[in-house]
């Protein structure tokens, strides 16, 4: 794909984003829209590296990501208009989301986690904001995706705030006080109550 044709998609990406937005301000979608804008340039350039086997997965942004996968424009848009921007779902093109703030993250990683256990080849891409990044969950489904080498690349999408907050005002470094930490090994199994089960 040329630069020319990678500007040109990006531009009609916007240019998708910007109908809906006109449709919700004119009360024609009476549900909850979340739209994205200024990163359509990079997803030209990352979906050129995923595959029409892989899976696309992310929060309540994304109609672009479901466009680049190859979801028809009128069959996303009947999808936004019936109340589903937030929480997409095709099937056919392996693409889902989650209005839930960090509930795609387990669901990818089990997704990919299943791909391996199957000896698949596709790869799951989960795309989450900067505010996720910093959650609980995900740190420890990247781990664990990490630990496993599992099929799964999470693309973080950095837009300097956590909602309407800024994420750095908000989450900071991260130099967590007064935490000790040891190594140790214990001489008894990790044994259930009653009868010694290891689990």
């Amino acid at each position: 794909m040329s630069w020319g044709n990678r500007m040109k998609l990006a531009y009609e990406l916007s240019e998708f984003e910007g109908s809906v937005a006109k449709a919700f301000n004119a009360g024609e979608i009476p549900y909850p829209v979340h739209l994205e804008s200024g990163n359509e340039e990079e997803l030209v350039n990352i979906f050129k590296r995923i595959h029409p086997g892989d899976y696309v997965m992310g929060t309540w942004r994304l109609h672009l990501k479901a466009l680049l996968k190859g979801v028809p424009p009128s069959e996303l848009r009947e999808a936004i208009r019936r109340g589903e921007s937030m929480s997409l779902r095709f099937p056919e093109y392996r693409v889902y989301g989650s209005a839930i703030a960090g509930g795609i993250v387990p669901i990818a990683l089990g997704v990919a986690l299943g791909i391996k256990r199957r000896g698949g080849k596709a790869w799951v891409w989960c795309f989450l904001g900067d505010m996720m990044f910093e959650s609980g969950i995900f740190h420890e489904c990247s781990k664990y995706g990490a630990n496993h080498d599992l099929p799964i690349v999470w693309v973080i999408e950095d837009n300097s705030v956590s909602v309407c907050t800024p994420t750095a005002e908000v989450w900071k470094e991260n130099k967590t006080p007064n935490v000790l930490r040891f190594k140790y090994s214990s001489k008894w199994p990790h044994c259930g109550s009653g009868t010694r089960v290891n689990f």
